[in-house]
Formats: structure tokens, sequence, C-alpha cells
């Protein structure tokens, strides 16, 4: 017996299931839209009138902000969807990919961020800016702004999710085929500016930026912004040039005491006249020209110090008593500290206590009240090479020499030269070995350092221009 009443409306099926299609007029127009649930976005609270969140009533849900799910709203006009077949085929695509969607993400596989590049970056260095060295940092950002610059542009690329190894392949290939950066020239160019050359990059400069720019990826992949890279996608597809290794450069003892003469000849110029001795506040020809220099590069020379080390090197760190100076962690690239060992060097010691004598109360070793600034010491040691003859050099240079001269004078360490050396450089032993054993022939009678380096008359003659007369050496305010 049939049952009474209005018959039941059938349910059609939708052939997209998820997906919903509907138009809006506006100004006569028609615009189709499809609206759909996003799996990768998190559900959102449902607001009443006044912006305020609407509470469960029963259940466990009671209490708590009423869910909804996040939809995102799609333009199929502006997709070029304008016939019917056309916008059915792309919304049963959709509802598919959101099934598919779905059950991976069912399976463990991570939620999709939406994540820009840009923001990704910026989240890692709020993260570690207080952690990372300002010196670091620059290096990060060398790395990671031509990696965003070929994202937006080149690559395509969005977000991070759809960064692939194919993709890191193609941005190794852009990144190596770039040009160096060199000075800029020409009319107007403000100091320090720097443009696009012809010449290529250096394997050094290169790996350095791939270096930092896979630590940079490798936090965002444990953050889960990358689901497509794995380690071992950055590192292979990522993969640093292949560099020359040529001999660590040092300097002779022949080039180490044209340097130093050098250093002191340019410390020794004056400037003919000044206002202050035109005006009669000091004898005519006795002010320096320069920022003294042969201290700062001797003490190079004996510390083994890197340069910014050694450049913000304060009296506090300098113990004359005990016969050596003390690094502090934060001071040192590595953030391990260490001590230097005054023995070895006897000339060091001396420098070092006349500069004292006459620092009258300067916080800094070199620089007094302010830091030596590397532009200052930049242009004194190309000022060196161009006008007063000294050999070609770079403030590292000045470290390997010291380390070369330590590890190969047998009777300055003995046979503990390979690890001392390494102890007073600051890096590991087998650095020693590799770059500083063996390189050089040092005398067996010379047991102090500026012996092993033939310079100790040198040496004698900074030490009486730094304690003697006048000091040579403005102070920083008045060269800058």
């Amino acid at each position: 017996m049939a049952k009474l009443g209005r018959p039941k409306k059938r349910r059609v099926r939708s052939p997209h299931p998820g997906v919903r299609l509907f138009k809006r007029e506006r100004q006569n127009v028609e615009t189709w839209y499809a609206r759909c649930v996003d799996p990768d976005k998190p559900a959102i609270p449902m607001l009443d009138s006044e912006g305020k969140p609407i509470l469960g009533r029963r259940g466990k849900h009671k209490g708590q902000p009423r869910m909804m799910p996040a939809e995102t709203e799609f333009n199929l006009t502006a997709l070029g969807k304008t016939t019917d077949e056309s916008r059915r085929a792309w919304a049963i695509d959709k509802a598919n990919s959101i099934q598919e969607r779905k059950a991976a993400l069912a399976s463990g596989v991570v939620t999709l961020t939406q994540t820009t590049v840009k923001t990704a970056l910026e989240g890692y260095y709020s993260a570690f800016e207080a952690e990372l060295k300002p010196s670091t940092l620059t290096v990060y950002r060398q790395a990671t702004e031509p990696f965003e610059a070929w994202a937006n542009s080149a690559a395509g690329v969005t977000c991070t999710e759809s960064l692939t190894p194919a993709k890191l392949l193609d941005f190794r290939a852009w990144f190596v085929a770039r040009p160096a950066f060199v000075q800029a020239s020409g009319e107007g160019v403000g100091k320090g500016k720097r443009m696009e050359g012809s010449r290529k990059r250096s394997a050094g400069q290169i790996n350095k930026c791939l270096r930092a720019l896979r630590t940079v990826l490798n936090y965002l992949r444990r953050k889960n912004q990358t689901p497509a890279l794995t380690s071992d996608n950055i590192r292979e597809n990522l993969e640093f040039v292949k560099r020359q290794k040529p001999l660590p450069r040092f300097l002779e003892a022949p080039d180490i005491r044209k340097l130093l003469k050098a250093a002191l000849r340019h410390d020794a110029e004056k400037f003919d006249l000044t206002r202050d001795e035109k005006a009669g506040k000091a004898e005519p020809g006795t002010t320096a020209k320069h920022v003294a220099i042969a201290p700062f590069i001797a003490a190079a020379l004996f510390t083994g110090c890197r340069f910014a080390e050694l450049a913000n090197l304060r009296w506090e760190q300098v113990k004359l008593d005990a016969g050596e100076i003390r690094l502090d962690s934060s001071d040192t690239k590595t953030g391990h500290g260490r001590k230097v060992d005054l023995t070895p060097t006897p000339a060091l010691a001396a420098l070092l206590s006349a500069m004292k004598l006459r620092s009258k109360g300067c916080q800094y070793v070199f620089g007094c009240d302010e830091a030596l600034r590397r532009d200052i010491a930049e242009s004194a040691r190309k000022r060196l090479r161009k006008n007063f003859g000294a050999p070609r050099f770079s403030w590292h240079d000045l470290r390997r020499t010291c380390g070369t001269f330590l590890t190969c004078a047998p009777n300055i360490y003995g046979a503990a030269s390979a690890f001392l050396t390494a102890k007073r450089l600051g890096h590991s032993v087998s650095v020693s070995e590799r770059h500083y054993l063996g390189q050089v022939k040092v005398s067996p009678k010379a047991r102090t350092l500026e012996g092993a380096m033939v310079i100790r008359k040198t040496c004698a003659k900074i030490v009486a221009r730094v304690s003697g007369g006048k000091p040579a050496t403005p102070s920083l305010r008045e060269v800058a």
C-alpha cells in the first residue's frame, strides 16, 4: 500500500561535492564564482552581528567558540571558465583534488601554510637576530635576498610549499651565473655604492652564500614550511662549486721586514703646516698625517688574531703582569674564548707596555675611545702598497703568517707546535697540520717569534716610535 502525504523530493547528488558554483550580477554583468573549503586552512570562529564569537550551548562544545571551516573563493570568469561545461569540469577537478588532499592529511601529510618566501625569511631573522652576530646576518642576507628576488620573479614561487628539488637546481644555476658586484663609479655615485660587473663571482663567495642558504632552508624545513624538501635535497641540489685549492698565502721573512719598514715610513709622514701649527698652538711639521698602522700590523703578526678580534681589543683584556691577552667568547668568531700567550713574543709585550704608558685612560688598544674602524685600516693597507712599496697582503695573511712561523719554528713550541699554535689562533689542530706545517724553514737558533721572522731590529724601531716623543697617532675623531 502506497504511503499517503507529500511525495519526498528526490535528492540529486552533485558531481562536484564540496564545490559550490554561483553567479553575481553587477551592472548587468554576470560573474561566475566557485566556493569550497580549503583543507589546509584552519577553521575560523563563527561571529555574531557584533563581531563576538558564538559559543556552543551543549555537549563537549559548551562554552567553546563555534568553529566553521575556512572557505576559498575563486573567480571562474577571470580564470576563463565562461561556459557551463568548462565550469563543471573545473569544479569536478577541484572536488577530486580536495578529496585527495583530505586523504593525504588524514595519512599524516603536513598541512600547507601558504607562507610566502618573504614572510618565511623574515620569520627566520626575527628568530635568530638576537643569537647571530651582525657579520653573520650580513652573510645570510647576501644569500637570501637574491633567493627571494629569484623566487618572486624568475621562478614564480608564490609560497614555500612550492619549493621543490628541481626549483633549487634552477636557483643554483641562476645564482652561479650571476656576475660579481664591483664598486660603482661615475658622476653622482655615492660612496660604497656597488653594481654588477663583468667578471664572474669567485667560487669561495658563491659557496659562502650557498652554505648560508642551506642553513636557512633547513630551518624552514624543520618548521614544516617546505614539505617537498628534505635535508638531502637541500644538500645535493645546492651543491658547492668546485674550487681550486692553492697553497696558503703567508709572508716570507723579507716581505715581513719590507712591510714593517713601509709601515714605519707611513706613520712618520707629517703635514707640512696645519691650522693649529699656523696659529702657534703646535710646532710646524709635527702633526701626523695618518693613523699609525705599524703597531697594529706588528700585533697582528705576533698574536695571529683575526682583524675584528684585534681591532676591538680593550686594555682590560691585556694582562701584562700575567703575560697574556684574554679574548672573551663574545669577541671571537667561533664563540670560544682563548688566551694569547706573550711569552713567545717579547717584542709584542714591549710594544703593549709602551702603548699602555701612553694610553691615558683609553678603552681600546688601537683607537683609544673607539675601536679601530675597518675602513680606516683598509685605507692604510691600500696606501701602504700604493705609496710606500709594501708587498701585497691582507689582514688574514698576517694571521696565517703568525701560524706558519710558530708551527715551523723548532725551538718555540717544540714538538707541540701544531697543538699550541691552533690553541693560540683559535682553530683545530688539523688546520695547523694541513696549512702551516712545513711551509717555511726557520733557524733552530730562533727562540722567539720575532727572531724566527728576523725582524727584531725593526720591532725595536716600532717600540721606540711608540714610546718616544709626542705620539704619532692622531685620534680617530680627528681623522674622521
